[in-house]
């Protein structure tokens, strides 16, 4: 395997699990401090849409000489309120 290569999104959270597109476990999130299991499985799960968004943002930046880039501003918001589960303040 490459590492440069990870299991495609997109990925859900699904109470502690990490689970991909199939339903195959990715990662299980174990603590015992309150509120930080959440937390951590929906960050871990919107790690392919964070990557991707961060990824589009570079690409059109540098293409575009950050004149247009609020396409990938906006996919990088969403990946960013996915990570915080679904909150808007981002």
């Amino acid at each position: 395997m490459n590492e440069n290569t990870h299991t495609p999104g997109a990925w859900t959270k699904n109470q502690n699990i990490i689970e991909d597109a199939g339903g195959l476990e990715i990662a299980r999130v174990s603590y015992e401090r309150s509120g930080y299991v959440q937390a951590n499985a929906k960050l871990i799960a919107a790690a392919p849409a964070l990557l991707a968004a961060l990824r589009y943002l570079v690409r059109e930046a540098t293409a575009n000489g950050m004149l247009d880039v609020e396409p990938a501003i906006v996919q990088a918001s969403a990946a960013i309120a996915k990570a915080k589960g679904g909150e808007k303040n981002v």
